[in-house]
């Protein structure tokens, strides 16, 4: 069962979001309590969700704060959603070796193919 906390500023888009996920048998959802600008750091310390959910608000203040979630929860995936333009940005960290001049430059123009944690330079 995947564990998802979300977090939203933006109450109405939030209750709605709640309410949509809790239908799902294969969905473990919290709500995140953020009282602080540390708050949502703390809340994933504390939750250790699978997916993270916010509002586009909240990626802009909180920015310093995914790049440290990032590091301590590597395979968390967190979706940014922007109702305003009906867009959802999803963010996984990868990782990829690079043995030689080639590979990073294959990386860089976008050659790089993502496969269940396993990267492939082609």
């Amino acid at each position: 069962m995947n564990q998802v906390l979300v977090a939203f500023n933006e109450i109405l888009l939030g209750a709605g979001v709640l309410n949509l996920l809790s239908r799902e048998g294969d969905l473990s959802v919290t709500k995140a309590q953020l009282e602080d600008q540390v708050g949502l750091l703390r809340e994933v310390e504390r939750h250790h969700p699978d997916i993270l959910i916010l509002d586009e608000t909240l990626r802009s203040k909180q920015l310093s704060d995914l790049a440290r979630i990032f590091q301590i929860y590597p395979d968390l995936r967190i979706l940014v959603i922007n109702p305003k333009v009906n867009v959802v940005h999803v963010y996984e960290k990868h990782e990829i070796r690079v043995d030689r001049s080639a590979d990073l430059l294959a990386a860089i123009r976008g050659g790089v193919r993502f496969s269940n944690s396993l990267c492939q330079i082609s």
